[in-house]
Order: structure tokens, then sequence, then C-alpha cells
């Protein structure tokens, strides 16, 4: 039996889509798997990267006591720096960089932010000092692009797994950019983990509401997103301000909108009833603008409402940023949308799925094409793609054994 690990993170939050996709590869794989809060030692564990220095200490602990122990870690984030005594986690520019040392200090001093002993921790020193420098970290972080329980949290984490990595069995993730960034850290195999996609829950999800030719946007929203944003907005929605405009959303425009729309259903006399029930469809298109930003989550935004866009946008995080966003192309296609690359990427067989346009102005294009013939294609490239994840598979599988 395989144990996979949960009991080392705060909440689920942050990794049910890895926990999802290591229980659909290890049931194609046909190897039994359960939860386990805690480390079983003389077994195969499983766990999802982020360690505190509790857990480290327990890690050792049962390698120590039971030699047999093994670790099959899954790695999440892209190992940018790597010494002989410290590495960075998510690092892509020196400002980055400086700001992740100033939290390492913090944090090697700290030590972890979260204590649930029972000792008083809010009162000994390392919190006081905590509790002093977070406004001035938290603004530096801030100027570095990210945010202060962002960093604190990598910081740790870079700690931690530097002083483990020599415990470790096996190495695998869902993306072989990020698996290929470790190749000079760890001594272990290092494994491409195929990524299985829920053909049930994309339709179930995808017939869930009315598809119409719009975009959402819903990722983190860095300085390079939203200019692609406003270049993509200033054409599309002040050239077609009925889509999604005013006629949708103010009340008295709202109604004669829904009067016309009701009246145009009832010309059957005139029109003929199969013209008058197409062209209210065609008219009804027109609800939602070419392209928007969901605050909320992807799938909250899949269930709470019965019209909303057919395609959902990756763009990159920077300019010239060289890589894709598998996992949001998984979320994107389960919550039922059409995924949608702003660039071309070839850093994941997910690449293969995703529709992709290289500039805004490809986006009219994609708009006026059929919703129904590009869901079906993309069901005929999910289906070819499955095909080919499940191969890998079974090339891998004596490394996930138990």
């Amino acid at each position: 039996m395989v144990y996979l690990v949960v009991g080392n993170h705060t909440s689920l939050l942050g990794v049910w889509e890895q926990i999802e996709l290591i229980l659909r590869a290890y049931k194609a794989m046909d190897i039994p798997i359960r939860f386990s809060s805690r480390i079983k030692p003389g077994r195969t564990n499983i766990i999802i990267e982020d360690f505190n220095s509790s857990f480290v200490e327990e890690m050792s602990a049962m390698k120590e006591n039971d030699p047999t122990t093994r670790y099959l870690l899954c790695l999440t984030e892209y190992l940018t720096q790597n010494t002989e005594s410290k590495i960075q986690l998510n690092c892509f520019d020196r400002k980055s960089e400086w700001v992740r040392k100033l939290f390492r200090w913090e944090y090697g001093f700290c030590g972890d932010q979260y204590n649930r002993s029972f000792k008083p921790s809010n009162l000994d020193r390392a919190s006081i000092i905590r509790s002093a420098l977070s406004p001035l970290l938290s603004d530096l972080a801030t100027f570095g692009g990210s945010n202060y329980g962002q960093e604190a949290m990598l910081a740790r984490r870079e700690v931690c797994l530097h002083r483990v990595k020599d415990l470790i069995s096996l190495c695998f993730s869902t993306t072989n950019a990020v698996l290929n960034s470790y190749s000079e850290f760890f001594d272990c195999e290092l494994v491409n983990l195929p990524t299985l996609i829920d053909r049930n829950r994309a339709i179930k999800n995808r017939h869930k509401s009315k598809k119409y030719p719009s975009i959402i946007f819903s990722g983190r929203l860095t300085k390079y997103r939203k200019t692609v944003l406003e270049k993509i907005s200033r054409v599309n929605l002040n050239a077609y301000p009925l889509e999604g405009g005013i006629a949708w959303s103010e009340d008295s425009l709202l109604h004669d909108t829904k009067f016309k729309l009701s009246r145009l259903r009832k010309e059957e006399g005139v029109l003929g009833t199969e013209a008058s029930r197409d062209l209210s469809a065609d008219l009804e298109m027109t609800r939602l603008p070419a392209i928007s930003f969901v605050s909320d989550s992807l799938y909250r935004y899949s269930q709470d409402s019965d019209h909303t866009a057919a395609y959902e946008i990756y763009i990159p995080q920077k300019e010239h940023w060289p890589y894709s966003s598998p996992n949001r192309t998984l979320l994107s296609i389960e919550s039922g949308f059409i995924p949608l690359d702003f660039g071309i990427f070839a850093d994941h067989d997910l690449n293969q799925v995703a529709l992709s346009v290289e500039d805004r102005d490809e986006i009219p294009t994609l708009l006026t094409q059929d919703i129904e013939e590009n869901f079906a294609a993309l069901d005929k490239r999910i289906t070819e793609y499955a095909a080919n994840q499940k191969k890998g598979l079974q090339k891998i599988k004596g490394s996930f054994a138990i």
C-alpha cells in the first residue's frame, strides 16, 4: 500500500489539484493508494512538497528508525537557484532574489511562522521581532511583485527542502519544466507524472450553463497581464458596445432588450418558426462582453451562473515568459471551458489540447467561430491526449509501486 501524506499542509486549498492528479494516476496504474495524515514508517509515502521544521525532524527520525521508509516527493515550484548552502524557488529576476534573501534571513532568525505548541508563542522574542519586521517586509514583498504570505511561505519551504534532499527516494512532477529544474539538486530518480483529464467532469460542468462567444481571465493580475487585457479590451469592447454593454445591465435598457428578444421569438408568422428562433438566439449571443476579468474562482464562476463565457485565457505573467500553466489548462477544461493560451508554448503535453493565439489581432476571428464546433474539436484533442498519457503511465509504473 502507498500512502499519500496530507498532514503537512495547513489546508487542502493549494494542493487539491495535485492530490487529484496523483489519485488518478495511481488508479490508472492499478496501484493501491490511501490517505494518511502522518508519515507511515516502513511504507512508501507520497509527500507534496511543503515542509516546516518540525515535519523535517519527523521525516529524519522516521527514516533513521526504519530505513525501509520511502519518500516520494511531488514537486510543484521552479528551482531557480541552487548552491551548496541554499536554494531559491520561483525567483525569476534580481529583485525577487533580493527580497527572498531578506525573508530567508527572517526565517532563519524567527523560525516557522506558526507554532501550535502549548507555549504562548505570541510572547516570545521571535514573535515580537516578526511582528516588528512584518510591515517593512510586506512592503518589500510588494516591491518584488509578490506578497508577505507568499514570500514567508517560500522562504520556509526553501530551507526545509534543502534539509530533506538526501531523504528522498524519488521525485516527480506533473510538469517537465518544473522537474528539470531540480536535475542537479537531487541525486534520486526524477519522473514526469502524466496528467489525466476527467472528461466526464468537463462535460458535466460544460452543460451547467449556456456558453457565449466570450473570454474570461481569472488568474493573478501581474503588470504584464493587465497590459495585455487592456489592449485586448480596447479594441473588442469599444468596437462592439452592444456585447455585454449597458443594453444588458441598465434596468431600463435591459427591459427593452428582453422585450425585443421576446417579440422576435414570436414573429413566426412573418419570419417563420425556425428563423424567428434562430435570429433571437443570434441576438442573445451579445449578452456577454468579448473579454472580462473574473475575480472569483474559475470553478465558482462556472457553477454560479446560467450564462458563461466559452473560453478561458491564460496570459503569461511576464513578456517572453516561456512557461504555460498546465494546471490552469486542466482546471479550465474540467470547469467546462475551452482553454486558450496567449502565446505558443511547448513545455507540457496539455499545450496540444488548448487553443492558442499569438497576438490580440487573432481574438476577433476566434470569437466569430462556432462554439459547438470548437467544443467538439476540444473533445477530439482530449481523447488523443488521454491515450498518450495512459501509455506514459505504464512506462513509469515500476517507479511508483510499493
